[in-house]
Order: structure tokens, then sequence, then C-alpha cells
């Protein structure tokens, strides 16, 4: 784990769901990270996704440089599931509607996860800049700009 290499702010950034995605010829639902044992689950190259899919041996990884190449690689038939966070899989579908839309769904959630902007403890100012980015961070969530930029992704 990555967790004591860097330095946190107080207040996560946003929650997110880690989703498990499928073709739409897939009927399954509501599944978890247990039914994706003996699988090829497409993964994106340096990404978490929670301690109960990372932590599973038992699920067979197959790795895209990025999220939109996973989506693709899935429609391909290079993979039963391809793993996104919620927003950006919403995003990816959207941009890429031709591509995407009706051909891809989601099929069960793996874990809620708070996420971070993080500061690495090696570099000499890191904590000054923790501080800094909290304290603005603070001021955009208490005017509304934070909500704003939030509601862009909708």
């Amino acid at each position: 784990m990555v967790e004591a290499d860097y330095l946190w702010h107080k207040k996560p950034m946003f929650n997110s769901r880690s989703m498990i995605f499928s073709r739409t010829t897939n009927k399954q639902r509501d599944i978890d990270v247990t039914a994706l044992e003996g699988k090829n689950v497409i993964v994106t190259h340096n990404y978490e996704y929670g301690d109960a899919f990372d932590s599973n041996q038992k699920v067979i990884r197959q790795v895209a440089p990025d999220d939109y190449s996973g989506f693709r690689m899935l429609l391909a038939g290079r993979g039963d599931y391809v793993l996104a966070y919620e927003k950006v899989a919403e995003v990816l579908i959207k941009e890429h509607s031709a591509e995407f839309a009706g051909k891809i769904v989601p099929v069960g959630v793996i874990e809620e996860l708070r996420l971070y902007t993080v500061f690495s403890k090696t570099f000499p100012d890191s904590a000054r800049y923790k501080t800094l980015f909290e304290q603005g961070f603070e001021k955009i969530s208490k005017d509304g700009k934070f909500k704003e930029i939030e509601n862009r992704w909708k």
C-alpha cells in the first residue's frame, strides 16, 4: 500500500464508486468481487480499486493503458468485465457514445472510495503545499465553487 508514502489532506475531495462494467449481452447484475474470480477482468495500469479487489488473487487481470482502452478491449472481447470509476465511465460513455452507448452497462460495485490529492513525503515543500491545498479546498467548498465544478461532471 502507498498510504504511508504520502501526505493526505483531511477531507476527501470526492467519494467515488469503483464499478464493474460488462457488455449489455451479459445479463448478470449486482455482482461483487467474488463473481470476478476466474474471469478475465480489464483494469487500468497502476490504478487501485480497493482492498477487496486488489488483494484477490483469483481474478485474472488484463491490463489496459487507460480507461478508454479498457472499454474498447471489453467490446473487442478481450475481457469479461472492465473496472472503472463511476464518474470516469459516465464521461467516457457520453463522450464516445457512438462507440460505447448501449453496449456497456454497470453490473456491480466493488467499493466506495474516498479520493484525495496526495503529496509526496520526499518533496521538500510537500507539507506547505498540502496546507495551501487544504486552505484552498476549504475556501471553494464553502463559497460554492467546488459544487459548481462537481456539477460539470453530471
